[in-house]
């Protein structure tokens, strides 16, 4: 047995004691003690091993096991393998030292663990898993809202459906996804991947210390921030719009549809990052940009030059009083 650890030697006496009972399948109704085990009475078909310095294990439900000192399984065909382990829930299992399955369905594994929602699993040190069918994975980690998932060190999901995967990942807002080492979601349906910050309902933040909208969360609603350091913190509105001197205000107005969706950064021009050190301002380069063909399409420096050819040009550019119509033509005076 020397090979074995302690898990699984006690997997190992687990199968003997159930393949104790096998005879009794069936015919009469049978439960197995071993070490002061307790079993409660009229309880069917129970196991209940090991008693250290009189910590007895105890067993109120049918069909379930209890093994280690003061281990404890009240819910039928529930499991409770450790030190002060305990199953409660109906089928839960509790296994390692101080671990709690409470909800029906529900799966503890490791010191401390807790498994309190219904079909919830915990896994390691402290894990906590307490909404509805949430699942909670690494050491310290919290799986609160239903349907939940937080996977790593210090990961937390506290929205429902949210996910949280990574060392100290937070998932706060609900439908909310945190992906990367400290990553942060609170905005409801909101995604921050990759050690970002998404505070706005509905923003998204890919790229290191990338972030979308304030703490107070009320800017930036539907924003992106793309690329380490971007920051969004504003939406698109047709009044604020850039309309040149003698053009359409409604021609160029109406290229705004839905006004709160939004805005795309990809730097920080005024430095209002809150997440980065210093709070530089810094921009970027779109490149491989192909030209625009619909009004709504960005517009590349290719089609920029282009103009150049079909613009009416000052000659004078300082005063702007005369200009070329023709070229090679004389200049004509403008008054």
């Amino acid at each position: 047995m020397k090979k074995y650890g302690q898990a699984k030697q006690i997997a190992f006496w687990l199968l003997l004691a159930a393949l104790a009972l096998a005879p009794f399948a069936g015919t009469a109704a049978a439960s197995y003690t071993a070490g002061d085990g307790i079993v409660k009475d009229g309880v069917f078909y129970a196991i209940a091993i090991g008693t250290i310095n009189g910590r007895s294990p105890e067993v109120t439900g049918e069909y379930a096991i209890a093994i280690g000192a003061s281990a404890k399984a009240d819910g039928a065909c529930g499991t409770a393998v450790g030190y002060y382990a305990s199953a409660i829930g109906l089928h839960s299992s509790a296994y390692g030292q101080f671990v709690s399955a409470k909800g029906d369905y529900s799966v503890a594994t490791g010191c401390e663990a807790q498994a309190t929602g219904l079909y919830s699993a915990a896994t390691g040190f402290q894990a906590e898993a307490s909404g509805i069918r949430s699942s909670a994975y690494g050491a310290k980690a919290q799986a609160m809202g239903t349907g939940s998932l937080a996977a790593g060190s210090d990961a937390y999901a506290g929205g429902a459906n949210g996910t949280a995967v990574g060392s100290a990942a937070s998932a706060r807002g609900e439908n909310s996804s945190a992906y990367g080492m400290g990553a942060y979601a609170c905005g409801n349906s909101s995604a921050a991947i990759g050690s970002a910050y998404a505070l706005a309902d509905y923003g998204t933040a890919i790229g290191f210390l990338a972030q979308v909208g304030e703490l107070s969360g009320k800017t930036g609603a539907n924003g992106v921030a793309l690329g380490a350091g971007s920051f969004v913190n504003r939406t698109t509105t047709s009044t604020d719009v850039y309309v040149p001197a003698g053009a359409s205000d409604s021609g160029i107005n109406a290229t705004v549809k839905g006004t709160d969706k939004g805005v795309v950064s990809i730097g920080d021009p005024d430095g209002k990052n809150t997440a980065t050190s210093g709070n530089r301002a810094f921009t970027r380069q779109l490149t491989g940009l192909a030209a625009g063909i619909q009004d709504t399409d960005a517009v590349n420096v290719a089609q920029l030059k282009a103009m150049d050819s079909v613009a009416v040009k000052y000659d004078n550019a300082d005063t702007k009083t005369a200009v070329t119509l023709n070229s090679g033509g004389a200049a004509v005076k403008l008054s």
